[in-house]
This record gives C-alpha cells, structure tokens and sequence, in this order.
C-alpha cells in the first residue's frame, strides 16, 4: 500500500473540507497538503502546505508522464545547448586545424628545410589532441542530439578528416626529414664542387684563350705573306714566321686539349649531378674552341709546301690561260655570229643558221682542248694547286655556260625552221585530204539531194567508193604523220614546241572534223548502194523473167509437133536457134541475178528491216519459178535439132564455097597480069586448078 494518497473531498464536512488532499489515508485525519480546487483532476499549483497554510509556489502537481516528458524535455534542452556549443567548438578547432594544416603544406614544399619541418612539426603536434577532445563529447552526443544529429554526424565527418589531414602532414614531414638532408648534404656538396669547377674553368680557360691567341697571330701572320705580292724576300720571312707560329700553336692546342681531359676526368668524381653537367658543358666549350683554332691552324701547318705549290701553280695557271683565252676569244665571236639569230620576228637565212653553227663548234672544240688540259693538270692536284685551278675551272665554266646558251639559243632557231617545216608538211596533207573530202561530196552531192536512182548512179556509186578510199588513205596518211610530228616537237624547246604542238592541235581537231564527215558520206554511200542493190536485183530478176517469155513464145512454136508439121523448115531453125541463144543467155542472166540475190541475203543479215528480207525471199521465189517454167525448153525436139545441123553445115559449107570463090578471083586476077608466058601458064595453071568450081554434089559431100 502507498503511503501518500492523493483524492478529492466533497463538502459533506464543510465547504472548508472540499477540495483535494495528500494524506496518509482517504478521508484520515493526518493530512499534509490541501487545494480547494474542484476540478476534475488534481490542479497543478495553489496547493497549502501544511493544509491551513499559505499556497506554496514551488510545489506543483502534475501526471507522472507530464513530469517525465518535462524531464526528457529539459534534458533534451540541456543537450542541445551541450551540442550546439560542443558545434561550435567543434567548427572552431576545423578552422584551425584547416589553417595550420596550409601553412604545414607550404612549409613541407619541395623547397622545404629542415627549420620549416620543425616549424610545421610544431604546429601540426597539438592539433590531435584538441580534435579528440571535442570529437569525444560529439560522438557521446549523438544519442541526444535530437534534431541536430545530421549537423552532429557531418561535423564528426569534419574533424575525422581534419584529423586525417592532420595525421598525412605528419607523415609528410617524416618523410620528407631524409630528403631535406639529403638535399642540404647535396647543396653543401655542389658548393664544395662548384668552388673546384671554377678554379678547373679558369685554367683551362686561359690555356685555350692562350692557344686561340697564337692561332691568330699565325693567321695574321700568313696574310702578310699575300701581302708582300712579288717582294720573294719578304714573302719568304713571312712564310717561316708564320710555320714558327703555327709549330707554337698547335703545341698551346695539344697542352689545353691534354689539361681539359684531365680535368673531365676529374668531374666524374664530383657528388653534384648538376655541377657535374655545367663542367662538362663549360669544359666542351673550351674543347670546342680548341676544335675550331685547331681547324684554322691546320691548312697553315703546310704554309711552306702551299708557298711551294702556290708559286707551282701561278705556272700551271698560266698554262691553262693560254689554252683558255683563245677559246674565250672564239666563244665571244661565236656570240656575234649567234645574236642575230636572237632577233625576234626575224627568220634567219640559212647562211646566217650555218655561221653561227660553224662558229659555236670552233669555239666548242677549243673549249674542249682547254678543258681537257685543265682536267689532266687537276687530277694530281692538291692543296693550294687545286685551289688555284679550282678559281681557273669557275672561269672555264662560266665561258661553258655561255656556249651552252648559244647552243640553245641556235638550237630554239633550228627548231623554229624544223617546226614551220613540219607544219607546212602536215598543211599540204590537210590539204589532200579537204580535196579528197571536197571530191567525195561533189560525187554524193546528187544523193544527199533526192536525186531517183538510175544507171548514172550507180557510176556515182562505184566512183564513191574510190573516193571514199582516196579519202581513207589520205585521212590515214595526215592522222600517222601528226601522231609522228607530235612526238618530234616534244623533243623541242618550250616556246617552238608549244608553238608546233598547238598548230599539230588545230590539224588533228580538223583531221578529226573531216573524218567525222567523211564517215557521214559513207553512212549515206552505204544506204544508196543498199537502195541501188536492191534495184539491180529486182532488174536482174526482171529481166530473167523477160528472157523466159521469149524462150516460151519461141519454144511454144517449135515444141508443138502440130504445128512444127505446117511451119517451113526455115522457120523452124530460126526458132530452134533463138531459142538455143535465149536458153545460153537465160543461164547466164540467171547467175548472175542469184549472185545479186546472194550478195543482198548477205547484207540483209545485218539490217533489221524486215520488209527488204520478205523482198529478197520473193525474188528468189520469183527465180526460182523461172527456172520451173523453162525446163521443157532446155532440150529442142529431134527434128528441130535435125534441122539446125543442116543449117550448120549449109552455112559451113556456103562459107567454103565463098573462100574457094575469093581464091579463083585472085587466080583470075594472077592471068590477067601474067608477063612471062611460062611462069604465068604455070601459075595458071595452078590458079585455074584452085578455082576451077566445084559441083553440087561435091558441095553437099563437104557439108
């Protein structure tokens, strides 16, 4: 049982009885606090304490659950406050960490020294502790942060990287400790290898300024040499002053060449990677230099034997000049002869073509002479010899050149004359061919205008077709002799070539032109024959059919035996024979009608027409009747063959008789004029006997 109870009272004992009470017990008398309240819960302040005293303040009643949520609140509250202020701390120490952790960051650079690790060091130390220190409530704090937690967990974020940060510029600068000192020992160390470099560089740099100064005293030295022109004497002095220089020289070269190597090697013990670069740059530099004084002193080495050789070439030079000048002399006439010839607009004459010419080989061979010489006297050459021959040889090749633009210059006039002879060649073919082609259209003139066929035309025809090849051949000719012409100007000179190739150009398009033309007239020649042809075959035929009536009229008479009975047997071999000639004639007309046939079913297979095909199959047909309608009449009947025997032989014999006749007027004609009795009589005689008449019978015996 509890030992405080709290109820409510209702007036039964008094208006000053009603109310809520704490007491030991319901309705006892020891009671402790009173509330005249009558509401339905116990009231939350105005409680009297003791229950006749005055209300006390600080007392209150309220649920329990009221009471707790008041706490929870309140504590809440309290943690709020914690956690806002243990933010703000929080926020403060990342803003330093960030800070010092830049500042560390700068100091532990690349250029870092050891004073700025420690700087950084101590700086970097304290920052753990003062993270932990407000990470630790933060992360107690979590549990109450109530609203704030997302703001608390991103702050732990915060300073869990800060930490981080804090933690890797620490490691940083552990491990940045060896490098810096290595680096110090190695700065200590280029300084002590820089501070022995300089000493090295100042030797060796006097070595060579004092080899490079002998050089050029030896230089100066050998110009005084050209300077004293044709004093021997002085040349001579000038010429062992400077072998003495240049003995000096080249020793001060060998002795800096030998301390800069000694020296080189002495660099490749130096600790400095840097130091060590800079010697071998600087060093390399005095060697070249060396190299360079050492390249100008070596042609004066020899001065001695170049003075020798030199004085040996002014002699071979001479020589030279002397086959040389006259070859000079002859190029600059043949420059006279060849600068007419660079006239423009002027043709030379052939005269003028042939003098230049002669001029530039007389100056061509003398050239040759002087070259020849001068190439035999380079070839053991050496030294200033050589270089003395050399200037010589630039001369000769300057007169060269100018030979070689004479030459070209003659040569461009040559083809000139060569080009407008070839034009004028191809010019006449052209002509030909316009003639050839002006000929073939006067012959298919008639043609082109409608004109009907007939046996004119079909010469029109046949002398077309000897047009045509005159045509062809001369077409063939002009085409073969510009393709040739075209391959000769290529070997020309730009302007004459160009010249030549555009006039071959102009040609060929109007070759092409009438080529083109005279394939029309043959397209328009080939219709009219095909036209002619089929006429001829159609006359052929015709007049196969005109023969075969005749041999029908004829045969009709003869064959009838009818009628053969009441004709006279004149008249029968005059039919027999007409019609044997009629059949001789129909034959031959025939083979010559089916060779027309043949030739148009030939050239009918090339043409799609297939009207002149069903033409050409009726006049075969046509033929072909004919020769049905005269094989009766092939063969004569047997009297009728009879008959022109007997004719044969009466005219065979009737020509006889008419021989003998002619030979007896003779012997007539031999009596007459007789003079000499015997030898007339005699030749009489045989006369007589040759024309003595013969009888009928014996007519009939030699028919």
């Amino acid at each position: 049982r509890p030992d405080v109870y709290l109820y409510y009272w209702d007036a039964r004992d008094g208006p000053s009885f009603e109310g809520w009470w704490f007491g030991k017990s319901v309705g006892g008398n020891e009671v402790w606090s009173h509330n005249e309240s009558k509401a339905p819960r116990p009231p939350k302040n105005g409680w009297k304490i003791p229950f006749e005293g005055p209300a006390r303040q600080t007392f209150n009643v309220v649920p329990k659950a009221d009471h707790q949520r008041a706490n929870i609140q309140a504590a809440q509250a309290a943690a709020s406050e914690s956690v806002k202020k243990g933010l703000a701390e929080a926020s403060t120490v990342v803003a330093d960490v960030t800070s010092v952790v830049q500042q560390a960051r700068a100091a532990t650079g690349d250029g870092a020294s050891m004073d700025a690790l420690d700087s950084a060091e101590k700086l970097l130390g304290p920052l753990p502790a003062s993270i932990s220190k407000v990470q630790k409530p933060l992360e107690v704090a979590q549990t109450t942060a109530g609203p704030a937690l997302p703001e608390v967990k991103s702050m732990l974020l915060k300073l869990r990287s800060a930490l981080t940060s804090v933690n890797q510029e620490l490691q940083k600068i552990k491990i940045a400790r060896p490098r810096v000192l290595q680096k110090q020992k190695a700065l200590e160390m280029e300084a002590k290898d820089a501070a022995a470099l300089n000493e090295m560089l100042a030797d060796a740099t006097d070595k060579t300024n004092a080899a490079e100064d002998m050089v050029e005293k030896t230089v100066i030295s050998n110009e005084c040499i050209d300077a004293a022109g044709d004093d021997l004497a002085e040349a001579r002095r000038a010429v062992d002053q400077t072998q003495e220089f240049a003995a000096q020289a080249q020793m001060k070269i060998k002795e800096a060449l030998a301390i800069i190597g000694r020296k080189m090697v002495t660099v490749k013990s130096f600790s400095s990677e840097a130091v060590r670069e800079r010697a071998n740059t600087e060093l390399n530099a005095c060697r070249v230099k060396l190299r360079d004084a050492n390249v100008k002193l070596t042609p004066l080495l020899t001065v001695k034997q170049d003075f020798q050789q030199r004085a040996m070439a002014k002699r071979f030079v001479q020589e030279v000049n002397e086959k040389l000048a006259p070859a000079e002399l002859d190029i600059d006439r043949a420059f006279e002869a060849v600068e007419p010839l660079q006239a423009s607009g002027v043709v030379p004459s052939k005269a003028i073509m042939k003098q230049a010419e002669t001029a530039i080989n007389v100056a061509a061979d003398r050239l040759q002479v002087a070259m020849r010489f001068l190439e035999a006297k380079m070839k053991p050459a050496t030294g200033v010899m050589k270089q003395e021959l050399e200037k010589v040889e630039r001369r000769a090749r300057v007169s060269e050149r100018r030979l070689n633009e004479m030459r070209t210059t003659h040569r461009a006039c040559h083809e000139r004359e060569a080009s407008s002879t070839l034009v004028n060649d191809i010019q006449e073919k052209m002509r030909t061919v316009a003639d050839a082609t002006k000929k073939l259209e006067d012959i298919f003139a008639p043609f082109l205008m409608g004109v009907e066929q007939s046996e004119d035309t079909k010469g029109s025809v046949q002398a077309g077709d000897e047009a045509m090849k005159a045509v062809s051949k001369a077409t063939s000719a002009a085409r073969i002799a510009i393709s040739m012409r075209l391959v000769e100007v290529k070997r020309f000179t730009a302007e004459a070539g160009q010249e030549a190739q555009r006039s071959l150009q102009e040609y060929q398009k109007e070759l092409e032109a009438s080529m083109k033309r005279a394939a029309d007239l043959k397209a328009t020649m080939a219709e009219h024959r095909q036209v002619m042809m089929r006429a001829e075959a159609l006359r052929q035929v015709e007049g196969v059919e005109a023969l075969a009536k005749t041999i029908v009229e004829n045969g009709s008479l003869i064959c009838d035996e009818e009628k053969l009975k009441d004709m006279p047997w004149s008249e029968v071999r005059e039919a027999g024979d007409a019609t044997k000639k009629a059949v001789t004639e129909i034959q031959e007309a025939m083979k010559t009608a089916q060779h027309v046939l043949t030739q148009r079913q030939i050239d009918a297979k090339t043409s799609d027409d297939p009207n002149e095909t069903a033409e050409l199959v009726r006049l075969q047909q046509r033929l072909q009747g004919i020769h049905g309608t005269i094989a009766p009449y092939r063969t004569l009947p047997a009297a009728v063959e009879k008959q022109i025997a007997v004719k044969r032989h009466v005219d065979e014999a009737a020509s006889k008789v008419a021989a003998a006749e002619e030979k007896a007027d003779q012997a007539m004609a031999l009596l007459d004029g007789a003079e000499d009795g015997g030898a007339a009589e005699g030749g009489a005689e045989g006369a007589a006997a040759a024309a003595k008449p013969r009888t009928a019978a014996e007519l009939t015996n030699a028919a």
